[in-house]
């Protein structure tokens, strides 16, 4: 199943002509409408947008003041106002891992398919080793983050 998964997303992955995969790509044109946005340069690299509330878009650090472009790898409608008015392409600024050479580099590997069956001899020298290997389950261990257990005395009990 995995082996046929693979070739599927090669295959499907070689006819894609866009930068970003067609899913990230129609999101892009989605939020791409920042019509109506203003920009105004405050230097080559740092912009002001207004819209309902002013944003601040920094290039040199790929942020801005609504955050969106650090959840989610893909720039905001206030970004994208900014690359309109300064003539760049929404794709550069794109996480690298929404691009289809990324994508295409995933399924590049082979793998290698397992045999479902055993061969007697397999089931033979499998046998023989196994009696003499003890497997024992896993410690339980509590995870570094997990808060102590507190236990609460009862209040319900009566003085006299």
């Amino acid at each position: 199943m995995i082996t046929e998964l693979v070739n599927t997303r090669q295959e499907d992955s070689s006819n894609w002509c866009t930068k970003l995969t067609p899913s990230k790509h129609e999101k892009v044109q989605e939020i791409a409408h920042a019509l109506g946005l203003k920009v105004l340069f405050s230097s080559d690299t740092l912009f002001e947008v207004h819209d309902d509330v002013n944003h601040v878009v920094d290039l040199n650090k790929l942020e801005y003041t609504c955050l969106g472009w650090k959840t989610t790898g893909l720039p905001c409608r206030h970004a994208i106002a900014v690359f309109n008015s300064t003539r760049r392409t929404v794709y550069d600024y794109c996480s690298k891992y929404f691009t289809v050479d990324s994508y295409r580099s995933t399924y590049s590997e082979s793998i290698n398919p397992v045999p479902c069956g055993k061969s007697a001899e397999e089931e033979e020298e499998e046998g023989t080793e196994s009696d003499n290997v003890h497997v024992l389950p896993p410690c339980p261990s509590r995870s570094p983050n997990q808060p102590k257990t507190k236990r609460r005395k009862r209040k319900d009990r009566r003085k006299g």
